[in-house]
C-alpha cells in the first residue's frame, strides 16, 4: 500500500512537471517574433516606424494591420528592408485608407533579423502607431498585437513639456544613440556639457571607427567611458588636450568651446564647412579667440549657432545637454 502511494506521488509530480514545461514551451513559441520600432529624422516633420523581425527565419509571409492616428499623421510610403536579403524578390501589397495601412507580403524565404519594412508618415509631435491584432503571420501562432510611441524620449520625464523645437532634437539623438539619459527616466537637459560628453557625441555619429590604443592622457583611464573618443577625436584634430598630459574630461564647454568642436568635426566629416557671415553686428564678437572665429562665423551663417539676441552671441557662456542636441540636429539636418 505504502509503495502504491509512492509510485502515485511519483507519477503525479512528473505530470505536474511535464505540463509546467508544456506551458512554458507554448509561451517562448507564441512570442511575436516582430517589433515596432520609431525612427525620428533630422530637421524634418517626417516620423518612420520601422517593423523589425525579432526572430531569424520566422517571418516568410503575411498580413500586418498598421493603425495611426490620422489627425496628426499623414501616410506617406512603405519601404522593404535589409532582413530580406539583397536578391530577395518580396510581393508586397500596400493598401493604405484613412487611419490604417494594410500590409500583405509573401517572400520565397524566410527573413533574417533586421528590418522588414519603414513605413514614413508626415507629421510631428508624439503619435501612437501600432500594429493590430488581426494581424498574423503564416505558420506562427502569437498575438503580433502591439504599439510605439514615436517620441523615442517619452520615458524621459525632464525633457516633456519642453519646446517642441528642443524635444524633437532630444528625440533624435536619443533615437540615433548618439545620447542617452543620465537614468533610465531622466534626461538632465540643463546639466553643463562637458568635454567627455562632446567627443563621445560626435564618436557615436562618426560610427565609432575603430581606435588604436589608450588615451595618451593622464585624466582619462583606458576603461573610461569616453576613452576611445579621446583617442579618435585627438587623432583626427577634433581636439586636443588642455596641456601635453591632461584631457580634463570633466571642463564644462563654452559657446566658443562647442562650435569649435562642431566646426572640426565637420571638416573631419567632408561637410561644406565655406559658409561665413560678419559677426560684427554683434557686440560681444570680440569675446571670441582667433582661432575660433573661422568655426564661429560657419556655424553662424549656416544657422547651427543663433544669437542670444538680436546683438549678443554669448560666446564664453557654457553650453548644456540640450543645446548640444539642438546644435547637432542643425547640424545634420543640413546634410541632408
Amino acid at each position: 500500500m505504502r509503495n502504491t502511494r509512492k509510485w502515485l506521488v511519483l507519477l503525479l509530480t512528473v505530470v505536474m512537471l511535464v505540463n509546467t514545461l508544456g506551458v512554458t514551451a507554448m509561451a517562448a513559441g507564441n512570442e511575436s517574433p516582430i517589433a515596432l520600432q520609431a525612427v525620428p529624422a533630422a530637421g524634418s516633420d517626417s516620423q518612420q516606424v520601422q517593423i523589425l523581425a525579432t526572430q531569424a527565419q520566422t517571418v516568410a509571409d503575411g498580413k500586418l494591420v498598421v493603425t495611426y492616428d490620422a489627425d496628426a499623421l499623414t501616410y506617406t510610403g512603405t519601404e522593404t528592408g535589409d532582413a530580406w536579403g539583397e536578391d530577395a524578390q518580396v510581393t508586397l501589397s500596400v493598401n493604405p485608407t484613412e487611419g490604417k495601412v494594410i500590409l500583405a507580403f509573401a517572400n520565397a524565404d524566410a527573413a533574417a533579423t533586421g528590418v522588414l519594412f519603414t513605413l514614413t508618415f508626415t507629421g510631428s509631435g508624439e503619435s501612437i502607431i501600432a500594429i493590430d491584432g488581426s494581424s498574423y503571420i503564416t505558420g506562427v501562432q502569437a498575438d503580433l498585437a502591439q504599439s510605439v510611441s514615436t517620441c523615442p524620449s517619452a520615458h524621459l520625464v525632464d525633457v516633456q513639456g519642453i519646446a517642441a523645437e528642443y524635444h524633437d532634437a532630444v528625440d533624435f539623438m536619443v533615437a540615433n544613440g548618439y545620447m542617452k539619459g543620465v537614468s533610465n527616466t531622466m534626461f538632465a537637459p540643463t546639466m553643463e556639457l562637458n568635454r567627455a560628453m562632446m567627443v563621445t557625441i560626435l564618436y557615436r555619429i562618426a560610427g565609432e571607427p575603430d581606435v588604436e590604443g589608450a588615451p595618451a592622457f593622464r585624466d582619462v583611464p583606458a576603461d573610461a567611458y569616453c576613452a576611445d573618443a579621446v583617442v579618435w577625436a585627438s587623432a583626427n584634430g577634433i581636439t586636443k588636450g588642455v596641456s601635453e598630459h591632461l584631457f580634463a574630461p570633466t571642463k564644462s564647454l563654452t559657446r566658443v568651446e562647442l562650435v569649435t568642436f562642431l566646426y572640426r568635426f565637420a571638416k573631419y566629416m567632408d561637410y561644406d564647412v565655406t559658409a561665413t557671415t560678419d559677426l560684427s553686428r554683434y557686440v560681444d564678437a570680440s569675446q571670441i579667440p582667433a582661432f575660433a572665429l573661422e568655426g564661429f562665423s560657419w556655424a553662424v551663417a549656416e544657422g547651427i549657432v543663433k544669437g542670444t539676441s538680436e546683438t549678443t552671441l554669448d560666446p564664453m557662456v557654457t553650453t548644456n545637454r540640450l543645446q548640444i542636441c539642438l546644435m547637432v540636429c542643425r547640424l545634420l539636418s543640413e546634410q541632408d
